[in-house]
């Protein structure tokens, strides 16, 4: 059997739409391919004329880190056929996507892994490199919930204008228009949206979307750090739902599964896990080496 490996041209659209069909469980297959698939910049592996395996480079913003800014790009919708899989097909077009991005003019490239084995196997096969982390927490209903401050929707725009202030001082991916207005789409999509909770003088943003009708997902949750628990009641007093999933930025140097927020979350934990990786140009990998996994990707589109 014999691979090759392109970019996809304008004739191949159609078998990547049954790729994605065939191995992601998601309905935002159209909205993706309408609004943000980048021609030229997919790279697929062919098999005796078949599309077995792809992977696109979406340019997303900025990665900033120390007061630096590089513009980067984000490795997304990798899949492969099952009975294709273990062939080397994924870290392959990784590889490939990392060149076309470096050329493109891209120096940092990011990539969120669905799960620590496949994690491992960019980290083994790839010159990717751990670099971001989430706190997440499920709640339950019981959750305590509060009306007490405006909680209001909001457009991509005015949420793009609040979203780096509010992560000053934290290396973050800083996302374009382009890639917040998706975001905007998919949390729309799927029954949610983008929001404020204002509270006096201060500002919380969280990016929501329904999982199910029991079970909804706050993406991102942006506030200064005294106003987590609240921002969290008035968010879930707007959206009723039986179980919460809930991510925001863990503190700096905070290890993986290291920190305990039960103090605020009484009786509950708090899990900080690794969530996205990052491989940048000779120029300026070391640089960003000491990061230690506490970077805040924020949407991944997962």
């Amino acid at each position: 059997m014999s691979i090759e490996f392109r970019i996809a041209k304008n004739d191949d659209i159609s078998s990547l739409h049954e790729v994605w069909k065939k191995v992601f469980a998601s309905t935002d297959e159209m909205l993706f391919f309408e609004y943000y698939y980048p021609k030229g910049r997919c790279i697929i592996a062919q098999s005796d004329g078949v599309v077995v395996s792809m992977g696109v480079l979406l340019p997303c913003g900025n990665y900033l880190h120390n007061k630096n800014t590089y513009p980067c790009a984000m490795i997304y919708a990798l899949a492969t056929l099952q009975e294709y899989r273990e062939r080397g097909l994924g870290s392959a077009i990784v590889r490939k996507l990392l060149e076309l991005g470096r050329s493109a003019g891209y120096p940092v490239t990011i990539l969120c892994p669905s799960g620590d084995s496949v994690f491992q196997y960019y980290l083994n096969n790839t010159e990717f490199a751990e670099c971001f982390c989430i706190n997440e927490i499920i709640l339950p209903d019981s959750f305590p919930k509060s009306n007490e401050a405006p909680i209001t929707q909001i457009d991509p725009r005015e949420y793009l204008n609040l979203r780096n202030p509010l992560l000053s001082g934290t290396a973050h991916v800083a996302m374009d228009y382009h890639a917040i207005n998706y975001q905007h789409k998919l949390c729309t999509l799927y029954g949610g949206g983008l929001y404020r909770v204002d509270f006096n003088e201060k500002t919380a943003l969280a990016g929501i979307e329904k999982i199910s009708d029991k079970e909804l997902l706050i993406k991102e949750l942006l506030c200064p750090p005294e106003l987590l628990q609240e921002s969290i009641s008035v968010i879930t007093a707007k959206f009723p739902c039986d179980e919460y999933i809930i991510r925001f930025p863990a503190p700096k140097d905070v290890i993986p599964d290291s920190r305990d927020y039960s103090d605020i979350f009484t009786p509950l934990r708090v899990r900080t896990r690794k969530f996205g990786m990052i491989a940048a140009t000779d120029a300026i990998r070391y640089s960003i080496a000491d990061e230690k996994c506490t970077a805040w990707y924020g949407f991944a589109f997962d």
